[in-house]
């Protein structure tokens, strides 16, 4: 999020509000998800601080705020995103003209032609220069804010073999041992051996074999499950206030 309140300041006494003087109050919507009444009283008195800008937090129910976003019945929103596959136009191209989740009603026709260009362009490092190119527009235009990438931390039984990572994952969370697909007890691992040996199997042969290996399995797959503790909410979502831009 910008903090260059010196040229915010500018930009106000510009607009003819210096230090925010006669600027009616504004009403920053957020819903009741943890996070966001805690970071909007952070901006609420960080404007009021270095701005003089009013900024009344209204909190609301999830599906009241969607409702809102969806027909422009807000001044600045809270919102997420979280990305559906590790690629940039995961992201981008919801600001895209008259995109069916671009709820900030913005539209610039150079914006719209660049994540154009982009889909059509296959050699990896040109792509992600005009992914760039449209990144940097959306930031100078502003219709959002971003704020802050949420995370998400697993608890993983070391026996778990890992899968692929989900697609907003970094290094550090590929490291954590998340199993994108479902996590399986690993029979070599040492741990798999040791709880083999305390459930004291017997040895397997005709009938009693398949009918311990089903056993086994079933075991297993609970033992993860109980193990695999999800702690927190979308890996990588991000936080940013969105701005309805009006004419």
């Amino acid at each position: 999020m910008p903090t260059d309140f010196a040229a915010a300041r500018q930009l106000l006494a510009a607009a003819g509000f210096p230090r925010g003087a006669g600027l009616p109050g504004i009403e920053l919507q957020a819903d009741n998800y943890i996070e966001q009444p805690r970071v909007a009283e952070v901006i609420q008195e960080t404007w009021r601080r270095e701005l003089g800008v009013r900024l009344q937090i209204a909190v609301l129910e999830a599906k009241t705020k969607i409702q809102n976003r969806r027909t422009g019945n807000y001044a600045i929103s809270f919102s997420m995103w979280n990305a559906e596959f590790a690629d940039p136009a995961s992201f981008l191209e919801v600001f895209v003209t008259n995109g069916g989740n671009n709820v900030t009603r913005w539209s610039h026709p150079g914006y719209d032609r660049l994540i154009a260009e982009a889909a059509q362009t296959l050699d990896p490092a040109r792509r992600f220069e005009v992914f760039q190119q449209a990144e940097a527009l959306l930031l100078e235009e502003a219709p959002i804010a971003p704020v802050f990438f949420d995370a998400q931390t697993y608890l993983v039984h070391p026996a778990v073999r890992t899968g692929n990572p989900p697609p907003s994952a970094t290094t550090a969370s590929s490291a954590s041992g998340w199993s994108r697909d479902a996590a399986i007890l690993d029979p070599r691992h040492p741990k798999a051996t040791e709880a083999r040996s305390r459930r004291r199997e017997p040895v397997e042969n005709g009938e009693s074999a398949a009918r311990n290996a089903r056993i086994t399995k079933n075991s297993a797959a609970k033992e993860t499950a109980l193990r695999h503790v999800k702690t927190r909410t979308v890996f990588s979502s991000l936080l940013c206030v969105l701005c309805v831009l009006c004419g």
